[in-house]
């Protein structure tokens, strides 16, 4: 991986942000942990219903998901809900009254204060240079800070720390709100189609920054596809999650070689 030569301070201390997730250890994968433990999850999904107003059925019908610390794979055909159901998670759809939606491993958190769900259509930072989306605290441990620098470099995000979000190529935008959405202190991550757009090379930073995170404890990634699994790199996930006719099917699938 090539160097820059440019200095910035996109990862410098700032009083504004919070203390990054990602690491820049030796990226291992996480240890598989059953789909429905019982054991504290750091999301309890319960009674969630959803329909689209004059729909004939649910599009969202979820008794009882339990989701652990680790990186969990949430998948279905297009039009099955698997967007709708990550910006559920999001708070950025409203519940009825039945859904329930807790996170028992976080006392006193409300769960929507742990969640960053990623999403490359916001338009609110739009005005902002790219490096001011990524700073750190002043206190972050050197292991944070090389995470945020490891991001800019895998990414090739120095030449483009000073334009505005609005200036930059779909592809760069899509990395620079990646590598802030890995960067985030919260607890919960939720990914909708992080590979779109990124070549391949961007797919391996990806992918490594998710190792680290995810092993972390207490960390929990959700990341939704339409890609079959096949297609997706070789991994040891925590849970696979399909979503079909409305409801959530899990598993622990066995590690595939790579």
């Amino acid at each position: 991986m090539q160097k820059s030569n440019e200095t910035n301070t996109a990862c410098g201390p700032s009083s504004t942000h919070g203390s990054g997730a990602a690491g820049s250890a030796t990226p291992r994968k996480p240890t598989t942990t059953d789909a429905t433990d019982r054991v504290a999850p750091v999301l309890h999904i319960h009674q969630l219903h959803w329909a689209w107003p004059g729909a004939a059925g649910p599009l969202l019908a979820l008794r009882d998901w339990r989701l652990g610390p680790g990186l969990h794979l949430l998948r279905g055909a297009p039009g099955s809900g698997t967007s709708t159901l990550l910006r559920l998670l999001a708070g950025q759809l409203p519940l009825d009254g039945r859904s329930q939606i807790s996170a028992p491993a976080q006392a006193g958190g409300h769960w929507q204060a742990l969640v960053h769900h990623w999403d490359p259509d916001q338009q609110q930072h739009d005005a902002l240079p790219a490096r001011a989306l990524l700073p750190l605290p002043a206190n972050a441990p050197p292991s944070q800070q090389r995470a945020c620098a490891e991001l800019i470099e895998g990414f090739a995000l120095a030449p483009h720390l000073d334009k505005p979000l609005h200036m930059l190529s779909t592809g760069t935008r899509r990395k620079v709100l990646l590598s802030a959405a890995l960067l985030s202190p919260r607890p919960v991550l939720l990914l909708d189609e992080p590979c779109a757009a990124l070549d391949w090379r961007s797919i391996r930073v990806l992918w490594h920054a998710l190792a680290v995170r995810s092993r972390l404890p207490g960390q929990l990634v959700l990341l939704g596809t339409h890609q079959p699994i096949e297609e997706l790199p070789p991994w040891r996930w925590a849970g696979v999650h399909t979503l079909q006719a409305a409801r959530i099917d899990s598993s622990v699938p066995p590690e595939r070689g790579g």
